[in-house]
């Protein structure tokens, strides 16, 4: 008699189907059970998805800054959002990028590196938000040894 090997996504999807029918569970996707009681629970929207907000990037933001070297951090959001963000450097305390709104979809900042802040990477992290949605834009810079240019 052939031995029959169940491997990968197919078992999976046996025993879960197993598993719903022994324990009476209701499938993820069903809607009539929104309060977690019998299966997992359905997230449900409080209003209308703001797009305009998840494509933010960086127009403005340095490859690299040296310590002490003055610098401007711009980024592109939609119109009428709200920024605030953080610049964290190695062995130093962060420094923050104070709230303001982007009227005209940009918000930017002009940042000066600690003086004592050795080669290492500079963490920039932006949180905009706009109609009670809200989104994060991530970047890095390179902090160079004096005199050096990347």
């Amino acid at each position: 008699m052939p031995c029959l090997r169940w491997r990968g996504p197919l078992v999976r999807l046996f025993a879960a189907a197993l598993l719903a029918v022994f324990t009476g569970a209701t499938t993820p996707w069903s809607d009539t059970d929104v309060n977690g009681s019998g299966g997992v629970p359905v997230a449900q929207a409080q209003g209308g998805m703001d797009v305009a907000i998840l494509t933010p990037g960086f127009t403005e933001l340095p490859l690299s800054v040296q310590p002490g070297e003055q610098f401007v951090v711009t980024a592109s959001t939609a119109s009428g959002a709200r920024c605030a963000g953080t610049l964290q450097f190695r062995d130093h305390t962060a420094i923050e990028l104070e709230a303001l709104a982007a009227p005209n979809g940009t918000c930017s900042w002009t940042v000066t590196a600690p003086p004592t802040v050795r080669p290492s990477t500079g963490i920039v992290r932006i949180d905009i938000s706009r109609n009670g949605q809200a989104w994060a834009l991530v970047g890095t810079l390179w902090v160079s040894v004096v005199g050096e240019r990347r």
